[in-house]
């Protein structure tokens, strides 16, 4: 018996689509399956097999029309057609309804059915697609109904996704043949027993296989097929090297070259390789579009000047954020969870060196238990103060909700209940340090000086890294024993240094803000002086513990990455205040800083001197998040405030200051304060959808 096995044609597919060839590559198909059936009535096969994908989608009437037309002039042959994960089956395909010639058997259900042939001693079994995706090795399960014939089984899978199948299992069911498609790659799968057709014609660039038919005799005995090519055209790959040198124009002449030199029915897929100057970009797109190009990918290495890069970082914050990981050996193993007393946590152990060693501090304090910035600050304060002692503030009143916590608004366990006093120093009017007044302040029983780096609900400006330095070296000047602790919260990774680096001893924040990049879902760290660090461990734990326990409970890898990811982060941040102040002072309100004015935090102020407009605004901001972006946000009272606060944050960690937020305290001058965004493009569709509450409630007019 004698029999062609051919698959996977996709009549109707356009290959190298947008390319001035593809009409003609796809009429190359329909031309070599043509081809195929001229060659199948000079042979005159007692079967023709097609396993599957005939067509490339669902076929049309007329391409059906006129593939019945090519079977019917082979009516000695019987075409065993099934559908195949392209060409599938579905309710109201006109495979359904074709009426085929007489020599054509199709395979008209998903289930498993067979095709007698008794002059040829034959049945031929098969089933057609429903659906693309099916997972179930259905051909393993099948049986011949008598052995004693020539039983041929044709299939459409060998992959996961599609029908899965063991050749070596069917064939011991009693099976003599087994004619496989879907995978474009032909070959024998067991030496005259099982053969995958490949394709007989490449569809796209990707489609390396061999292409062509099978044809030859099969009995209960024997089985003998050969593999005859049929090709239109052939995709070659190749690579084309770069190296530092090379220029847009070489790796166009290279290319050019190669062209010349292959047959004109070459199709090329080139992929540059090597090594290439930094600066240079090569124009992929340009280079497609080169005669007979499909396409042109690249798998290129900067060849950067590593010694030079460091040198230019090696004092920056950046190189030092880099250096640390890498001279700290933070590993897999430091991401998994500890518990209980957590006793020996390596990965808490080494991103507190990482943290030491970033902001160039003798030891760090980074755990989840300290659940923000004010807890983190007041950590910091009870722990370095004592009773008897002085707090001083030489840059006004800070945060509101510290105003508990040192006293000053009367709260249980405030320093003022142990017997620390507090002492303040206003900025002046221009914003620049009162040296005389803080001179004055200083005394005998000043013991620690904060210095707030951010505005916080204020207007003034917020201080940068130098004016900071500036300040402490005054400071150290008339007491050089006080200890300088910078609330650096919204601040890091704004400059390429930090407050330790210009002299403070201790430096406080929060990993909901910065630098926790909008992964930490909570935590606090402080940074500085070995001793002040170990009095924080010891007043966070206690007494003989100290760092020694704390679990980090499985938030620690949201820790390292959240850190990795923050300088990103951070600058899209900037780049959202930046826009929201030109925004807003070109409507007439005053904002802080201006859109001019060097940032040394995230945050955005604008003062609207109109509750109603100040509200507005953050429900813009509202809107515009990801998460309950459908809730208004309303006033209310906010524990550790004097006023009520409303506050707009959309956040997926709920808090999260890095993330895009707005608030602010409900009372004169009304001035919301604006932060953060996880990418710049939330950033600025929040501030857009600020400005269309502002629009619609008629409380801004935009000429």
């Amino acid at each position: 018996m004698k029999l062609m096995h051919i698959s996977d044609v996709h009549l109707g597919v356009k290959p190298d689509a947008g390319k001035a060839w593809s009409e003609k590559r796809a009429q190359d198909i329909w031309d070599s399956f043509a081809e195929m059936i001229e060659i199948a009535a000079e042979e005159s096969p007692d079967f023709l097999l097609i396993s599957g994908d005939l067509f490339h989608k669902q076929p049309l009437k007329r391409e059906l029309k006129e593939v019945c037309g090519l079977f019917a002039r082979i009516p000695q042959t019987k075409v065993l057609l099934m559908a195949g994960n392209h060409d599938y089956i579905q309710q109201n395909s006109f495979y359904r309804t074709c009426e085929w010639p007489e020599n054509v058997c199709f395979f008209p259900r998903e289930e498993v059915m067979c095709f007698d042939f008794p002059e040829q001693n034959t049945t031929v079994y098969g089933l057609s697609y429903w659906h693309r995706e099916i997972r179930q090795a259905l051909y393993d399960e099948v049986f011949p109904k008598n052995t004693d014939r020539i039983n041929i089984l044709l299939a459409h899978g060998g992959d996961e996704r599609h029908i899965p199948f063991s050749v070596e299992k069917i064939l011991r069911h009693g099976f003599d043949y087994m004619a496989a498609g879907h995978i474009h790659k032909g070959g024998q799968l067991v030496q005259g027993r099982a053969v995958m057709a490949g394709a007989l014609e490449p569809t796209d660039c990707n489609d390396t296989g061999a292409h062509g038919y099978w044809i030859g005799d099969i009995g209960k005995t024997y089985c003998e097929v050969s593999f005859y090519p049929v090709r239109k055209c052939e995709y070659c790959h190749e690579a084309v090297e770069v190296t530092p040198g090379t220029t847009g124009y070489d790796v166009t002449q290279q290319i050019k070259e190669l062209l010349a030199e292959r047959p004109a029915y070459q199709y090329f897929r080139i992929c540059l390789q090597g090594y290439k100057d930094p600066d240079v970009i090569f124009d992929l797109n340009k280079l497609s579009n080169l005669e007979r190009i499909v396409d042109v990918t690249e798998q290129l290495r900067p060849d950067y000047d590593y010694d030079k890069l460091l040198a230019e970082h090696e004092n920056s914050l950046l190189g030092a954020y880099i250096a640390a990981m890498q001279k700290n050996r933070v590993s897999a193993e430091c991401f998994n969870i500890s518990s209980g007393y957590g006793y020996n946590d390596m990965g808490r152990d080494t991103l507190e060196r990482v943290y030491a060693d970033c902001f160039g501090g003798e030891d760090a304090l980074v755990r989840p238990q300290i659940t923000c910035g004010t807890h983190a600050l007041a950590l910091a304060l009870m722990s370095n103060l004592r009773p008897g002692d002085e707090l001083l503030s030489p840059v006004g009143k800070p945060y509101d909700t510290l105003e508990e916590v040192i006293g000053i608004r009367p709260s249980k366990g405030s320093l003022a209940e142990y017997g620390i006093t507090y002492a303040q120093v206003d900025l002046l009017p221009d914003g620049e340090f009162d040296y005389d007044g803080i001179k004055k302040a200083i005394n005998e029983k000043t013991k620690l000086v904060t210095i707030q780096r951010s505005k916080g609900y204020a207007t003034r400006p917020t201080l940068s890294v130098k004016r900071i330095g500036e300040l402490i070296a005054f400071v150290k000047s008339i007491k050089p024993d006080v200890i300088c602790m910078v609330d650096n919260c919204y601040g890091e990774f704004v400059e390429d240094t930090e407050p330790i680096q210009v002299g403070a001893d201790m430096m406080v924040g929060s990993l909901i803000k910065n630098p926790g990049g909008g992964l930490a879902p909570i935590g606090g760290y402080i940074v500085g002086k070995k001793e002040c660090v170990e009095n924080a461990a010891y007043r966070l734990t206690s007494p003989g513990l100290g760092k020694e326990v704390g679990a980090s409970l499985g938030v620690i890898q949201s820790f390292y990455q959240g850190f990795f990811l923050a300088p990103t982060v951070v600058s899209g941040a900037l780049k959202g205040a930046i826009f929201a102040a030109k925004i807003y002072e070109k409507l007439g309100f005053k904002v802080v800083p201006d859109g001019t004015e060097s940032r040394h935090d995230i945050i955005q102020a604008v003062e609207f001197n109109n509750r109603d407009a100040m509200i507005a605004f953050c429900e813009g901001i509202q809107a515009a998040a990801p998460v309950d972006s459908y809730v208004t946000p309303e006033p209310w009272a906010m524990p550790g405030y004097d006023s009520d606060v409303i506050m707009a944050a959309g956040a997926f960690v709920q808090g999260s200051s890095i993330e895009l937020s707005a608030d602010g305290p409900v009372k004169p001058p009304y001035a919301v304060y604006f932060q953060g965004g996880l990418t710049w493009y939330h950033a600025k569709l929040g501030i857009l959808m600020s400005l269309q509450k502002l629009y619609e409630r008629n409380l801004v007019k935009l000429d």
